[in-house]
């Protein structure tokens, strides 16, 4: 599979998830289900985003294309999502800022103090903590399948303590576990992808609408999601 390949993956599955928080009965299996697909997305991104810093020929204009869909979708993603933190674009843009320093802050205590500060900062959006996280990993592992797939199994295994941690104050340790597990099985589908189907040498041709597509579609589709909500809700549609 080609980079562009996992990438429209990702974005099905932010979508199932979005529209399962959306218009599915809250605590049923299927949203559930979707849900857990989506968790699909947000890990592989953060794979690719580590991998895009090395390929770009302008950090500069990646984080501002990355603050500018974030500022777009950002009034998008309140309305549909009901959402009052920043968006995935500024995580990415955080998680950006994580890559930058990771390699060009030589000093150890001085980086380790700015890349704390970067998590701390996510704490204000989407994917919190969890995608500076997995960027730092990823950043580590760069270059090595084997550290790769150790970067995905300690990722995995953080996600899914935090997830029981917080399913533990809605149902026993048992019935947590079992959600915990199952929200883990979109990261392990990424990791499986990247490690045995993901073809970096794979020659295809790449169409220049297709960048712009992966970062307008984010918005768009929060806007469509909203747009159905409000004709749903006050016009009496569907």
């Amino acid at each position: 599979m080609s980079r562009n390949a996992i990438k429209y993956l990702a974005i099905i599955t932010m979508f199932c998830n979005h529209f399962a928080y959306v218009f599915l009965k809250e605590g049923s299996i299927t949203q559930e289900v979707m849900i857990d697909i989506g968790y699909f997305t947000a890990i592989t991104m953060c794979y690719f985003l580590v991998e895009g810093y090395h390929y770009t020929r302008s950090v500069k204009k990646y984080a501002m294309r990355l603050l500018v869909f974030g500022i777009i979708s950002q009034l998008p993603f309140m309305l549909a999502l009901k959402e009052a933190n920043l968006n995935m674009m500024f995580s990415l843009l955080f998680c950006l800022g994580v890559v930058w320093i990771m390699d060009h802050v030589k000093n150890k205590g001085e980086r380790n103090a700015i890349l704390s500060l970067l998590v701390i900062c996510s704490l204000w959006t989407d994917w919190a903590l969890l995608a500076p996280v997995f960027t730092i990993m990823f950043v580590h592992a760069y270059g090595d399948r084997k550290k790769t797939m150790l970067a995905y199994i300690k990722g995995i295994g953080i996600f899914m303590i935090l997830n029981i941690l917080s399913y533990r104050n809605l149902y026993g340790f048992g019935q947590a576990l079992l959600h915990s597990v199952c929200a883990c099985i979109g990261p392990a589908v990424s990791g499986i992808l990247i490690q045995c189907a993901y073809n970096r040498d794979k020659k295809r041709n790449v169409y220049r609408w297709e960048k712009w597509f992966f970062y307008g579609f984010y918005p768009a589709h929060l806007f469509v999601l909203w747009l159905i909500q409000f004709a749903k809700v006050y016009i009496g549609w569907l």
